[in-house]
C-alpha cells in the first residue's frame, strides 16, 4: 500500500472503517482460537438500521459541522501537498473522509477521543456532532422530485459474528448514519470477507470504486468493517457544445506542454471572481427544483507563476472568497479542460499522524466499540476519482479506517479564463457549503 503522495479522482465518496483484533502478530485463521458465540455478539442475523427519520440538528450545528469538515479538508491538503510532487494530482473526497472517522470517533474514549477532535476540528458536542453529520447526510441528498441530479449516500457495518460490539456504539451509528450490521466471519475466512466488502463497495459506487480492500488488508484479527458511500452524478446547468471542444496547448507544472482537449464556453455570469492572486468561476449543476442553490463546480485558476502563492494561503477565507457570487454580472470565455482521474488506493496515515492524531494509531482507547478487546487504528486507505466533461461531472471516492486489536470590479468586455495550465477544483454542495471533493489538476496525461 502506497503512502499518500498522490490522489485521484471519483464521483463517489466511500467511507469504510476496518476494526481488527491486535495481535501481537498477525498470524492466519488456523492460529485463532475457535470462541463459541455469546449473549451480545453480533451473530449471523443481519440487523437492520432502526433510523425512522434523519436526525434533527440546528442551523447552527450544521453549520460548525461543515466549518470544521473544512478546516480539516485544508489542514490535509496542506499535508498532502507537502509529500506530492508539483507534477501530481491532488484529488480526494474530504466527506468521505471526515465521515468515516466521524463514526471511528464515535467509539473513541479518553486521550484518543481528543486527539482525533482537535484533528478534526470537531468542535461541538459528541452528542450532537453525530446527529449533525446525520442532519448534513439529508441535507445534501436532492428531494426526490428533482430527477436531474444523484446524490447517493449508503453506510453499513460488516461484523466479525464473534465481535461483542457495545449496543450504544451499534445504536448511535444506526441513528445518526443509517448503517445496520452485516456479519461475516474474519476470522476463519478473511479474505472472502474482503471480497464481500469490495463488492458491497463496487455496487453502491456504480462500479467506480472496485478493490478499494487489497489483498492482505482484511486479515483474521479484523472484527468490524465500518462503510460509508456517496454517489454524485450530475449536468451541468449550461452545457458546453461539444463541437467547439478543440484541442489546445495545456502547460503542465514542470513547464512541459501538451495538447488538451479544451471546452469552451461564454457566460454572462454573477459567478465569476478575481483577484490579483487567481480567477475563480463556480460552474453550478442542473436541478430541478426551482429555488435551491444545489451542487456546484468552483474553479480557481492562479495567476501565472502565483500557484505555490494560491496553495500557501488556501484557507476557509480564501474558499469563500472564491465561493462567493459578485454584485454585478461578467461576461466570460471560459476554456476548460476535459479530464478524467483515475485514483488508486493510498495510505492517510502519515498525514493524520503530522496532523496530531497519533493517540489514535498507538495505545488507543476505542472501548465505546467494544470493552473486550483493545483497539488501535492501523490504516486509513483513501482512493478517489473524478471525470469531466461537457454534460457535467461524475465523482467517487472511498475512505478505509483500518483498526486493529492490542492491548472585485468587472469589465464590460468578456473576461477570458483560460484553464490552461494547473488548477484547482472544489465540488461542494452550495446550500451549506460542504465540500465534497476537492483537489489540485496539474497533469492532463494519461
Amino acid at each position: 500500500m502506497k503512502t499518500l503522495n498522490r490522489i485521484s479522482t471519483y464521483t463517489f465518496s466511500l467511507a469504510a472503517l476496518a476494526i481488527s483484533s491486535m495481535a501481537t502478530g498477525c498470524g492466519t485463521a488456523a492460529d485463532v482460537p475457535e470462541r463459541a458465540p455469546v449473549e451480545g455478539d453480533i451473530g449471523a442475523e443481519e440487523s437492520s438500521p432502526v433510523v425512522t427519520r434523519p436526525p434533527t440538528a440546528s442551523s447552527e450545528e450544521v453549520n460548525s459541522l461543515v466549518a470544521s469538515n473544512t478546516a480539516f479538508a485544508l489542514d490535509l491538503y496542506k499535508e498532502v501537498r507537502r509529500d506530492t510532487k508539483d507534477t501530481e494530482n491532488i484529488f480526494y473526497s474530504p466527506f468521505s473522509i471526515s465521515s468515516a472517522l466521524a463514526m471511528t470517533y464515535a467509539g473513541a474514549r479518553g486521550d484518543t477521543s481528543s486527539a482525533m477532535a482537535k484533528t478534526l476540528h470537531f468542535a461541538l458536542p459528541e452528542a450532537r456532532l453525530h446527529a449533525a453529520f446525520g442532519a448534513l447526510n439529508a441535507l445534501i441528498i436532492p428531494p426526490a422530485t428533482d430527477t436531474s441530479i444523484t446524490v447517493r449516500t449508503a453506510n453499513t457495518l460488516f461484523g466479525d459474528r464473534t465481535l461483542r460490539a457495545e449496543p450504544a456504539f451499534t445504536s448511535l451509528v444506526s441513528r445518526n448514519y443509517g448503517a445496520g450490521v452485516q456479519p461475516l466471519d474474519f476470522v476463519r475466512s478473511p479474505d472472502p470477507s474482503r471480497l464481500t466488502i469490495n463488492k458491497w463497495v463496487s455496487t453502491q459506487t456504480n462500479n467506480r470504486i472496485n478493490d478499494l480492500l487489497a489483498p492482505g488488508t482484511i486479515d483474521s484479527s479484523t472484527r468490524l468493517v465500518l462503510v460509508n458511500a456517496i454517489y454524485f452524478l450530475g449536468n451541468w446547468v449550461s452545457q458546453f457544445d461539444a463541437k467547439q471542444t478543440i484541442p489546445a496547448p495545456f502547460t503542465l507544472a514542470d513547464g512541459k506542454v501538451v495538447e488538451a482537449p479544451l471546452m469552451q464556453k461564454r457566460l454572462k455570469t454573477n459567478n465569476y471572481v478575481e483577484s490579483d492572486l487567481y480567477q475563480a468561476l463556480r460552474l453550478p449543476y442542473k436541478s430541478s427544483e426551482s429555488g435551491k442553490a444545489g451542487y456546484e463546480l468552483v474553479v480557481a485558476l492562479p495567476r501565472e507563476g502565483k500557484l505555490a502563492q494560491f496553495e500557501s494561503k488556501l484557507s476557509l477565507g480564501l474558499l469563500e472568497q472564491i465561493s462567493r457570487s459578485a454584485d454585478e454580472t461578467t461576461l466570460v470565455d471560459l476554456q476548460l479542460p476535459k479530464f478524467q482521474l483515475d485514483g488508486i488506493s493510498l495510505s492517510l496515515k502519515p498525514a493524520l499522524l503530522n496532523l496530531g492524531m497519533g493517540a489514535a494509531f498507538s495505545g488507543a482507547d476505542f472501548s465505546g466499540i467494544s470493552t473486550t478487546d483493545n483497539f488501535n487504528v492501523s490504516d486509513v486507505i483513501h482512493k478517489a476519482m473524478v471525470k469531466v466533461d461537457e454534460k457535467g461531472t461524475e465523482a467517487a471516492a472511498a475512505t478505509a479506517v483500518i483498526v486493529e486489536r492490542t492491548s472585485v470590479s468587472r469589465p464590460s468586455d468578456p473576461v477570458p479564463m483560460i484553464v490552461n495550465r494547473p488548477f484547482f477544483v472544489f465540488l461542494r454542495e452550495a446550500n451549506t457549503g460542504s465540500v465534497l471533493f476537492m483537489g489540485r489538476v496539474s497533469n492532463l496525461k494519461k
